[in-house]
């Protein structure tokens, strides 16, 4: 599956080193592989240029930073760069090698965890190689964000905090029903991740208002997909002025709703009878998967945690 075109949101992304010529062939390729997010790659081999850039920019999330990159060490000038992110919540590098990997690369990458991977320049150079490497490096982006947000041991809490307020079985059917929508829904990166959260944020926003408002930055970030109330049918959120992923969390909280009241198969039924190609997105994906979400809430799922979420 090929990542969709708001998979990276509205970041923008810093190639740089001083390798001559090679920061500008990598976003090449690069805009070679994504052509929807050419403009978000930008390449340098001045250090001053390239800080120029993203302190006026504000908005850089990821670097490509070239092992050769002047006279600073490598996590300094990695440092100066995610600094200036102040539309971004955090920022992550991808150590570029050439060819082989340095004891300077390994121990950069030993000392900061914000850099999330380590990889051959000749690779990432390679046409055919590059989209499945840049798929590569976006999931480990994803992983790399969500531990930043929510470490694993406050996963677990929020997790086993929920489960005092819903059951396994629905918890589960809200998080496979979330999960198979924003699969197919155009979602930027961050909702995606919000998203794979969303029905427990639900329930702790709901029942355990303290606990999350104490983490501040996801309590804001849930905000952005905080289902719509009133709501009371599928097709009513379908059409509404809202974005696409709160209406993928206020039909998954809907939905979640019926399936309780045991009446989900009928209403899908009934609801998605009409349904045709000029209907609207959200209403063709949950057709196109009725059965499936049917299943869904018929079946008992095994207790694990959420599954995670890749936007793609």
């Amino acid at each position: 599956m090929s990542m969709h075109t708001r998979a990276f949101g509205e970041m923008n992304i810093l190639v740089y080193g001083q390798d001559p010529l090679v920061p500008m062939k990598l976003e090449q390729t690069f805009a070679q592989a994504r052509p929807a997010d050419e403009i978000r790659f930008d390449s340098f081999e001045d250090y001053d240029q390239a800080y120029d850039f993203a302190k006026d920019n504000k908005n850089i999330g990821l670097v490509f930073l070239l092992e050769n990159c002047g006279e600073m060490d490598i996590n300094s000038v990695f440092k100066q760069f995610s600094k200036l992110g102040d539309h971004q919540d955090t920022c992550f590098g991808v150590l570029i090698h050439n060819g082989q990997e340095s004891f300077k690369g390994l121990r950069a990458m030993k000392d900061n965890d914000q850099f999330i991977a380590y990889y051959d320049v000749n690779d990432l150079l390679d046409a055919d190689k590059a989209p499945f490497l840049l798929k590569e490096i976006w999931e480990k982006y994803q992983e790399a964000f969500e531990k930043h947000i929510i470490p694993n041991a406050l996963a677990q809490t929020y997790r086993s905090m929920a489960l005092l307020h819903m059951n396994e079985e629905e918890l589960s059917f809200r998080q496979r029903l979330c999960t198979l929508l924003t699969g197919e829904m155009n979602v930027s990166w961050k909702e995606g991740f919000l998203l794979k959260w969303h029905p427990i944020l639900e329930i702790l926003e709901k029942d355990e208002g303290k606990v999350l408002s104490a983490n501040k930055t996801l309590t804001d970030y849930y905000q952005m997909i905080r289902p719509q109330g009133g709501m009371q049918d599928i097709t009513t959120v379908a059409s509404a002025e809202i974005g696409i992923a709160q209406k993928v969390a206020t039909a998954t909280t809907l939905l979640a709703q019926i399936a309780q009241q045991k009446q989900l198969d009928t209403y899908l039924t009934e609801t998605l009878a009409t349904v045709s190609p000029r209907s609207k997105a959200l209403l063709r994906t949950i057709k196109r998967h009725q059965q499936r979400i049917v299943e869904f809430s018929q079946t008992t799922s095994s207790q694990q945690a959420p599954r995670l979420l890749k936007v793609v």
